[in-house]
């Protein structure tokens, strides 16, 4: 048990830093975690403060009078090997309510009644995540051939947070969850909610058993998004939620999925070396991004529109993989072609590899995979985080 709990505080650490790192990144900037060292991440925001832009305008009329998420992009033309840090986008402030369209107090006492899933959304709005329960929250993208982009949402929570009581000779509890997707705009797309009853012979065996998870995959439109879901246990009236963004590419540019994390505890591949899709070597997907150093991180990635080279009509990718401590890498491999050898579909090609974790201190890492398009010239990454405990 104490393992669980170790894991689950540790998930819930990573958790309350995803509040940080989405502020760094929507406002142009870089985050530094679970280090004593702040010379590295001084000394890179000296660097990159020390010269810089400014860059302003001015709104018209009809943008002031709304209410929405305005987005930003920048662009250098001809400049494609620079990266810019700009923040993405501002929200517009509420507008009052004019003292003829407030409610009125009668009306608004009646409304402060609320059902349980009432409560749990307006928890959800809030501006940082709830930990009473701590929530993880997977978000992945995959273009699928018949309807195109799908956003899958992975929610998980640990079991020992619930409240369970005997019904009918066993321990049950009774979980209610949502979430919601928002665009860049604010707003609301597809909603979700569910209620699960857990039960288990005995309280010590809920508590050991897999822990609570729900998925829920929605077909979108490429464009930016924000996904908010919740958890309420009905005994307690406690709660959690969780914050995650997520951009989906536009159709036909070279583009990834994203990336698909699993841990193993044996295997005789060599570090990053291509591995069959097939289910030969089974491995269970993570939500929480939670390994030890005496796994193996196992990723799965698809590359999307690569171009066909004009003498066979083949695709020729080749994908570089970098994993990255405190800004420092400390995993590169070289690029490797991957194989199109019975793949039928060649606007979607698969690709997985394994990296031993041993040697690596416990921390936080990010794991980039980049394909090199060496047919149209050109390249695109995807990242994810996670931790060796």
């Amino acid at each position: 048990l104490s393992g669980r709990v170790q894991r689950a505080n540790s998930g819930e650490l990573l958790a309350s830093q995803d509040s940080l790192h989405a502020l760094a990144k929507d406002t142009g900037g870089n985050t530094v975690f679970n280090t004593n060292s702040l010379e590295p991440g001084l000394g890179r925001a000296l660097k990159e403060t020390s010269t810089y832009y400014l860059l302003a305008w001015k709104p018209d009329r009809e943008a002031v009078r709304s209410s929405k998420f305005r987005r930003l992009e920048v662009k250098v033309v001809g400049k494609a090997n620079l990266t810019l840090q700009v923040r993405r986008g501002f929200f517009d402030r509420e507008p009052d309510l004019a003292e003829s369209a407030k409610p009125a107090k009668k009306e608004t006492e009646q409304t402060q009644i609320k059902s349980p899933e009432a409560e749990l959304r307006k928890v959800m709005l809030n501006p940082y995540p709830d930990r009473d329960i701590p929530v993880s929250l997977s978000l992945s993208y995959l273009n699928t051939p018949t309807r195109g982009p799908v956003l899958s949402t992975a929610m998980q929570a640990p079991n020992e947070f619930f409240s369970f009581g005997p019904v009918n000779g066993r321990q049950t509890a009774v979980v209610a969850i949502a979430g919601t997707v928002f665009d860049d705009r604010g707003n609301a797309g597809a909603v979700f909610n569910n209620r699960i009853t857990i039960d288990a012979p005995s309280i010590e065996a809920a508590r050991e058993g897999p822990d609570l998870t729900y998925g829920y995959p929605v077909y979108l439109g490429p464009g930016l998004y924000q996904v908010r879901v919740g958890v309420r246990d009905e005994k307690t009236g406690r709660t959690g939620t969780a914050h995650a963004w997520i951009e989906i590419p536009n159709p036909g540019q070279l583009a990834l999925s994203s990336l698909l994390l699993g841990g193993r505890t044996k295997s005789a591949i060599n570090n990053a070396s291509a591995i069959p899709l097939d289910g030969s070597a089974p491995v269970d997907l993570s939500i929480t991004h939670n390994f030890s150093a005496t796994q193996y991180l196992r990723f799965a990635v698809f590359v999307y529109n690569a171009a066909l080279a004009p003498a066979d009509s083949k695709p020729d990718v080749a994908v570089q993989v970098h994993l990255v401590r405190d800004g420092q890498p400390v995993v590169t491999t070289a690029l490797k072609r991957v194989s199109i050898e019975n793949i039928s579909d060649l606007d979607r090609i698969p690709y997985a590899a394994e990296i031993s974790l041993a040697g690596l201190p416990a921390g936080q890492y990010l794991l980039q995979v980049t394909a090199v398009d060496r047919v149209a010239k050109r390249s695109a990454s995807q990242q994810t985080r996670f931790e060796i405990q």
